[in-house]
């Protein structure tokens, strides 16, 4: 369009009474969390705040975590949806540099004892609900998040995508899921990542380990997680160059029903196997249920 045609189409719109600032392009953002604690979202600096910021700020958005002493903690948080605290619903791209996003859940038994990640048991309806285990964040319909150089230590799950969003997760660990949370019978569990029809989940050079760890199942020390790494519907799973240790005995590492799953170079290992899966299309290199391990090599 030339620029006097440009003007004449602005010189209309204006008579119209559009005004210029509906013609500009939306504005992405970068949001700094410098806060140790979760926050809420106008405590500024926190990650409570950047997340409601890039809500509201149209476009891709970044949120830059760079808090004193290199964590986040999030036993403070409140939570918007069953366990989660947070809910995405504009795209963004959250950069960790490294820092650990940590809960410490704990569950006093009714005998007294002190539970947390570092020594955890499977809550009874006797147990008290001392510090709950929240979850991360839900991504809203079509909504893309990316995610990398993230550690997330402690949390019950991270992220639950609705339909048709997606979530593309790097250099990142999981570590010590525990699902301590004061719903009816203290035990709430999520999959690190849950995804409905239509999703997408990529996953590069991501760790998740010590998922749940409440039993040792006849006593091999199996690491034993209800609710699975990762589970989704009519998704795509893309896994590259990453790693799940100790995944559940009866939901498998990635329980995936309906949809893709393109896993390359990555190592499931424990006692749960490796892929259950219901009416998917896979493209695997090898698969041993016997000896309960999955170990897929370069294509």
């Amino acid at each position: 369009m030339s620029r006097m045609s440009l003007r004449r189409l602005l010189i209309a719109l204006l008579a119209l009474g559009v005004p210029c600032a509906a013609l500009a392009p939306a504005s992405a953002a970068t949001f700094t969390v410098t806060e140790a604690a979760w926050g809420t979202s106008s405590t500024f600096g926190s990650f409570a705040w950047a997340i409601n910021q890039a809500n509201n700020t149209p476009g891709l958005d970044v949120i830059s975590l760079q808090p004193v002493g290199g964590k986040i903690n999030v036993d403070d948080a409140l939570t918007v949806s069953a366990t989660y605290i947070s809910l995405l619903t504009d795209p963004v791209r959250i950069e960790g540099n490294g820092v650990s996003l940590e809960g410490n859940p704990e569950i006093i038994s009714s005998g007294g004892i002190s539970y947390t990640k570092n020594n955890p048991t499977k809550p009874v309806p006797q147990d008290v609900v001392a510090v709950p285990a929240f979850s991360f964040g839900k991504v809203a319909e079509n909504v893309s998040v990316e995610i990398k150089d993230l550690v997330v230590d402690g949390l019950n799950g991270f992220l639950f995508l609705s339909k048709n969003a997606t979530a593309t997760v790097s250099n990142t660990i999981f570590r010590n899921s525990v699902p301590y949370f004061p719903n009816a019978d203290k035990y709430s569990p999520h999959s690190f990542i849950e995804a409905l029809e239509g999703s997408t989940i990529n996953l590069n050079k991501v760790i998740l380990e010590k998922l749940n760890p409440f039993f040792q199942v006849f006593g091999l020390g199996a690491e034993y997680a209800w609710a699975g790494a990762i589970a989704a519907t009519q998704s795509a799973l893309n896994i590259s160059d990453s790693i799940i240790r100790g995944p559940s005995t009866t939901a498998g590492a990635v329980n995936l029903v309906g949809g893709t799953a393109n896993i390359v170079s990555s190592i499931f290992t424990g006692t749960a196997g490796g892929l259950r899966s219901e009416e998917h299309t896979s493209e695997l290199q090898s698969h041993s249920d016997l000896v309960c391990r999955l170990l897929l090599e370069k294509k």
